[in-house]
């Protein structure tokens, strides 16, 4: 049977990160610990002009029927469930490496308030979802004409 390994550039220096995170066992997570929970779950992009603002969410594998996206007053939440693809009853895999997410994700921001939610399109396409949101047009200061009276 074939045996499959990790690519490690770095593996002899694992062990100093091993007794360093020894030494931060007494402080709470180690530095390492808390950059991997730091990653989201959902990974997104957002950026703007003067007529948009557009969010894109990396959502490889899923599929447009799996993904919700909402706006509760200012709150859009992006949601999506895949089920495990390789769970059945009958054989259990037996996986040599397993690292794709399944189940749920989620993810939610508290959008702008000059954004028109109502008119707010998305788009999913090559396992990326682009929610786009046009911008209010801003009030413009107006002139008003001072008429003399008689």
């Amino acid at each position: 049977m074939a045996t499959i390994q990790l690519h490690r550039p770095f593996r002899r220096a694992a062990g100093f990160d091993s007794v360093f995170d020894q030494l931060w066992r007494g402080f709470g997570p180690g530095p390492r610990a808390r950059a991997a929970a730091a990653r989201p779950a959902l990974p997104l992009d957002i950026e703007q002009n003067d007529e948009r603002l557009v969010i894109t969410a990396s959502l490889p594998g899923y599929e447009p029927g799996d993904i919700e996206v909402s706006v509760d007053e200012d709150i859009l939440t992006i949601k999506a469930e895949r089920p495990d693809a390789g769970a059945s009853e009958d054989d259990e895999p037996a996986y040599l490496l397993r690292e794709r997410r399944y189940g749920a994700v989620s993810r939610s921001l508290r959008l702008p308030e000059n954004l028109d939610a109502e008119s707010a399109e998305s788009e999913f396409r090559n396992g990326v979802l682009a929610v786009t949101f046009p911008k209010v047009e801003q009030v413009k200061p107006r002139q008003i004409e001072v008429k003399a009276s008689n």
